[in-house]
């Protein structure tokens, strides 16, 4: 960071306009007042640090200066004055903005999806301007973002307190060990392990914009069923009332289909990329001389036990394909030529949350077929032999791990072909 400066008041430049003990806002980092500058009566946003003495925060809040610094948007609140190399209590003046936070706009009534639309193309342009000079925030939420005399086409992205940017590599603890980044709102897996990556910033901006339709917070990319913030039941009633047209509803959908991808890789990669997209909303025609199969797919999604039947179908291809494999690994290890896997009898049953087939192994003379049933209890998959209820595995029922019925399915097979030999 380089040597210290001798330590740069605000009071000889600035004045409070609302008495001290009024914030117009406040984060982890500092609380935040408007001021006005004494000398030609511009107005700002007055951050100052909560805990100056803290080195991790005195580092934090010369990130965000140096951000604000190089970013030169009319979304993104540009930087007055700061003090952040100086001695003692620091601070930053931004720009004051006068409207609204997103999250209060949206609290009291969510945005139609041409207001989505024209939000969506100015955060994005900001974003794309920040990612173009290596500043990513990774704290994009409500809270940060502000609707400039409340309009939704004029939002203003705030609160850099976390970005990166270059000059961060100067910085051994830029990230803080032992620390998490990221928002309450949006949970990032990569953000926890300290990423920097601008396609962070991306998938946070659609739960964003998720949000503004919806007024539902997304939390996490799956929740405890593993579906996406877009597929929760809540959240797809809303967004059905919202925009009534299937075909802009699919296409929509869709595009949050990519952006709470875990792999970053498959979500999307530039705001520029995102934007397109977005652009592309409403130039779908209404009026097809075919079936559009997003309205198909709409209507599906939005039956009764569509998520249920999703998970059932899920665990039983998985079912299947576990078993297969084990049961072509023994017959490999015991001979392609002596043994050879027998299946049938295959059922599903959604109502019920069961599923199950016969599997087993021939040899010469003789054989060994199991009846293979799953059901769902409670937050578990039971894995058994229906025919003595021989318990083979419990899974989690939402991340199943299947390695420990296939060591069960192996070794009771193994076991009861031997056993089989031995009578004879």
């Amino acid at each position: 960071m380089g040597s210290k400066q001798k330590q740069k008041l605000w009071k000889g430049s600035w004045q409070l306009i609302f008495p001290e003990t009024q914030n117009i806002g406040a984060g982890g980092q500092g609380v935040v007042r408007k001021v006005q500058r004494t000398r030609d009566g511009k107005t700002g946003a007055l951050k100052e640090l909560i805990n100056f003495n803290n080195p991790e925060r005195r580092k934090r809040m010369h990130i965000e200066a140096t951000s604000l610094s190089v970013l030169d948007h009319p979304n993104i609140a540009h930087i007055i004055d700061e003090n952040t190399t100086s001695e003692g209590q620091l601070y930053i003046i931004t720009e004051f903005i006068d409207g609204p936070t997103l999250e209060e706009q949206i609290s009291s009534c969510p945005f139609s999806l041409e207001e989505v639309l024209a939000f969506a193309e100015r955060i994005l342009d900001a974003l794309h301007h920040a990612h173009s000079v290596g500043v990513f925030h990774r704290d994009i939420k409500p809270e940060n973002i502000i609707l400039r005399h409340a309009s939704p086409a004029d939002p203003v992205l705030v609160d850099f307190g976390i970005s990166f940017n270059d000059e961060e590599r100067l910085f051994s603890a830029a990230t803080f060990m032992g620390q998490q980044l990221g928002n309450r709102f949006l949970h990032l897996p990569e953000l926890q392990r300290g990423a920097r990556d601008p396609r962070s910033d991306l998938t946070q901006f659609c739960g964003v914009a998720l949000y503004t339709i919806t007024q539902q917070q997304p939390i996490s990319l799956k929740d405890e069923e593993g579906r996406m913030p877009h597929q929760q039941s809540t959240v797809r009633e809303k967004l059905a009332e919202a925009i009534p047209n299937n075909i802009i509803r699919g296409k929509l959908l869709r595009l949050f289909d990519r952006a709470f991808q875990n792999d970053l890789t498959e979500r999307w990669q530039t705001a520029k990329e995102l934007a397109s997209a977005f652009e592309r909303m409403m130039f779908e025609p209404e009026v097809r001389g075919q079936t559009s199969l997003s309205a198909i797919r709409t209507e599906l999604e939005g039956r009764p036990g569509f998520n249920q039947q999703m998970l059932m179908k899920r665990l039983y291809l998985e079912f299947m394909n576990e078993t297969r494999q084990v049961l072509n690994e023994i017959r490999q290890e015991l001979g392609e030529h002596i043994a050879s896997v027998k299946q049938g009898g295959a059922h599903e049953n959604v109502e019920e949350s069961e599923f199950g087939s016969r599997f087993g192994i021939t040899i010469p003379g003789d054989e060994v077929y199991l009846k293979l049933h799953g059901k769902v209890v409670g937050n578990e998959l039971i894995m058994r032999i229906e025919e003595d209820d021989t318990l083979l595995a419990r899974l989690d029922l939402n991340a199943p791990n299947w390695e420990p019925y296939q060591i069960g399915l192996e070794e009771e097979i193994g076991s009861r072909l031997s056993r089989k030999l031995q009578e004879t």
